[in-house]
């Protein structure tokens, strides 16, 4: 789903004018002459390691106002002298517009109810409160434990009416193992792995329709996920009316059917093929040089 179009960065005349030009991120984005961005369903930023990826996702996620799972790096304050302070960061993302997509009839498609940015802080976050859940559960499942036991191992004495719930309780006790007893809880403790729960966090995040800025999603994901994790951002941008911008050295994202891979290590950085980026024919290279290892 096409909810913005092009991205238009401080053209060279608006960077010339700011008072300083010369501090973060104005340079890079001199430097690289990056004025504009096209974007698509999906579009994949890819770049080695310093070539402004993350950059990129923050400026515009912040232009935006996305919400965030996790803060914004601190925005420096540069006073000048006789001057009023001076935020580089938060001024470049002000100056920082997005042109709306429009449909086959020139209608505006109209502005996402969702604009959320998601990085790989907030994920492993995400995957510790789960972890903290399931210890959690983990705790009151014991303390069942502990309580069947107790009431198993225990004399009951039957006096009068009155004790009859306890007397139903024990012979509950007698007759339950310990996993049935601790299912009263009404909760299933889950133990999955690092890769297997960030999956789980994707899904749920990409759940409902909206504007996604992903920041290296791949972290912590094997080969197997990865191509799980393409899937799933398939889906969201071309049947659950999602528009991604994605930073991501996976060649499995890079891949995606119908996504627009943008290098940033291009100069000036432009639109390419996915076959045609420095890793992948690495990772292509690596592969011919040991294709005898596979017979």
């Amino acid at each position: 789903m096409l909810y913005y179009s092009r991205v238009l960065f401080p053209n060279e005349e608006e960077i010339d004018s700011y008072p300083l030009r010369d501090v973060y991120p104005f340079p890079l984005f001199w430097y690289k002459r990056l004025f504009s961005l096209p974007l698509s369903d999906i579009t994949v930023l890819y770049g080695n390691n310093g070539s402004g990826k993350s950059t990129v996702l923050n400026v515009v996620g912040e232009a935006l106002k996305a919400r965030r799972d996790a803060p914004l790096y601190d925005d420096t304050t540069y006073k000048l002298e006789h001057e009023k302070a001076y935020h580089p960061f938060a001024s470049f993302a002000k100056m920082t517009r997005l042109e709306e997509a429009r449909d086959a009839y020139g209608e505006l498609a109209g502005v996402p109810s969702e604009v959320s940015f998601f990085t790989s802080d907030g994920l492993f976050r995400e995957i510790e409160a789960r972890r903290k859940e399931n210890r959690l559960l983990r705790e009151r499942k014991e303390a069942a434990y502990r309580e069947r036991r107790e009431k198993a191992g225990e004399r009951f004495r039957f006096d009068s009416l009155e004790d009859l719930d306890g007397l139903i309780e024990r012979n509950a006790a007698l007759r339950s193992t310990e996993r049935k007893w601790a299912e009263r809880l009404g909760s299933k403790e889950e133990e999955r792995s690092n890769g297997e729960s960030s999956l789980d966090v994707f899904a749920a995040l990409l759940g409902r329709p909206g504007l996604y800025f992903i920041d290296e999603p791949e972290n912590c994901l094997s080969p197997l996920n990865q191509s799980r994790l393409a899937s799933l951002l398939f889906d969201a941008a071309f049947h659950n009316r999602s528009q991604l911008l994605v930073a991501s050295h996976s060649p499995f994202i890079l891949a995606i059917p119908g996504a627009k891979v943008i290098d940033l290590d291009a100069d000036p950085p432009r639109e390419r093929k996915w076959t045609e980026v420095e890793n992948i024919r690495l990772y292509r290279d690596f592969f011919l040089a040991h294709r005898k290892d596979f017979d």
